[in-house]
């Protein structure tokens, strides 16, 4: 074997035995995308089974008793039975029973699927009409055998004529989206007739794997749709002057007032580029992030050194890269020469000291519980939470590695602008709830970007 392919191999080894969710990984492919349809196929067939009993399933154990060799549909559609379809092997067992077999001669046998179907078109009512069951992927790198109706060639003009009034029925004619059956066709035909109707303005994209799917699938770059799109948020946090320990690690560190709390700055403000990570909104956030979007981060409502309640402006940031993992972002600081942000969960990164954080504390109670300590006890305690806070940030870096590189289009750390709640209601028609990110217009963004004095508006 040459290098080249040697390298290719490894590669390939590399990515479908790593643990992480990635989906080029074998253990991706069985317990996030294969062990879910198990399951909804489970609670269907046991739906059918309780509510519709009169489709009778029985002639599939006959038919392919060879195959299922005594096994019954009870003991097939049953969580245990997911240990027998992580292989390829098994994976083409169940499809086969769910959408049947073409052997190389004979008639086909009919799979569930196909049961399905004929009943739902002996249904006048939509309502009765029941979904299908859904086939496994294939496994990582497997070879797979024909497990659908079509055969490898049509030897009639009858084979092929019955082929497609069979993909037609079971398809289009019968198409089953989120729990109802919809003849495709149909809906297509009520879209187009119906578009000069529709109010434009209403019509969102979800900013999701859907809107993905459809860059790639129309442009062959998952990337184009999400580029073109520049997406405003708002979102707050806690700035270190929050309490009493905060402004204590202020005048020890020679911190800055406004910047984050934590003991890993989410989002590290004093970095030159700093990044958003899922540390504290976990999946609300950061993984919806695409590059160019723009996020206004402000503090949480507080006092701030004036004697009424109000908001500060601290930053205006935009996403310059997107990086699937705490590892990747590292690389690309490493890159540059820059010392990554405090928010990275990489090996050799360590949490800020408790004593340059504002606490972890639920309550003032327990704040104040823990300054009236010695200064030893202070310390041990605040060894042990950080470590703690620490662990709890490893676990959702873990769960959500997703990393987002910003470029600072406006920071104020020291006296950032205040945003009264006048001036919020006069933007937003409300004070916003500022406890998860909120999607905010284009001209909401311009009137924030108006408070912090700067040009840098998307027209």
């Amino acid at each position: 074997m040459c290098k080249i392919q040697e390298n290719v191999c490894l590669i390939g080894r590399k990515n479908m035995y790593c643990a992480e969710e990635q989906s080029t990984a074998i253990a991706y492919r069985i317990i996030h995308e294969n062990l879910p349809k198990f399951i909804e196929n489970i609670q269907l067939y046991h739906t059918i089974k309780e509510n519709h009993p009169e489709l009778d399933f029985t002639p599939i154990l006959s038919e392919m008793e060879e195959l299922i060799q005594g096994q019954s549909l009870d003991e097939i559609f049953c969580l245990d039975f997911f240990n027998q379809v992580l292989s390829q092997k098994g994976i083409e067992f169940i499809n086969f029973i769910i959408g049947g077999k073409a052997p190389e001669q004979g008639r086909k046998i009919k799979g569930l699927n196909e049961y399905i179907n004929l009943y739902n078109q002996q249904q006048t009512e939509k309502r009765n009409r029941i979904p299908k069951f859904k086939q496994l992927y294939k496994q990582i790198l497997s070879d797979r055998s024909n497990i659908s109706f079509l055969p490898d060639a049509f030897e009639t003009d009858n084979e092929l004529l019955e082929t497609i009034e069979n993909y037609y029925q079971s398809q289009l004619g019968a198409f089953e989206a989120e729990g109802t059956v919809k003849n495709i066709l149909d809906e297509v035909k009520k879209l187009c007739v119906e578009i000069p109707s529709y109010d434009l303005s209403k019509i969102h994209l979800r900013n999701d794997t859907n809107l993905t799917t459809i860059s790639l699938r129309i442009f062959a770059d998952h990337s184009i749709i999400s580029n073109a799109i520049n997406h405003f948020y708002e979102n707050s946090y806690h700035p270190l002057c929050f309490n009493e320990l905060g402004r204590q690690a202020m005048t020890d560190h020679n911190y800055p007032p406004f910047v984050d709390a934590s003991c890993r700055r989410e989002p590290d403000l004093q970095n030159e580029f700093p990044s958003i990570t899922s540390l504290c909104r976990q999946e609300f956030f950061a993984p919806n992030l695409q590059p160019n979007d723009i996020i206004v981060y402000m503090t949480v409502k507080g006092n701030w050194y004036t004697d009424y309640a109000h908001y500060r402006l601290v930053a205006i940031l935009e996403v310059q890269e997107r990086r699937e993992s705490h590892n990747l972002g590292r690389d690309w600081y490493n890159n540059k020469g820059i010392r990554h942000p405090s928010n990275c969960m990489v090996n050799d990164s360590e949490p800020l000291p408790f004593d340059h954080t504002a606490g972890d504390f639920k309550t003032q109670t327990e704040l104040r519980t823990f300054l009236s300590r010695p200064t030893e006890k202070r310390i041990s305690i605040g060894n042990r939470r950080v470590q703690l806070w620490n662990d709890r940030y490893k676990q959702r870096a873990k769960d959500y590695p997703v990393f987002i590189i910003t470029k600072k289009i406006f920071r104020d750390l020291h006296n950032p602008p205040i945003l009264t709640l006048a001036k919020l209601e006069s933007i937003f028609g409300r004070v916003p709830n500022t406890r998860n990110p909120n999607i905010i217009t284009k001209k909401e963004f311009k009137c924030l970007a108006e408070e912090a004095d700067i040009d840098f508006i998307y027209e």
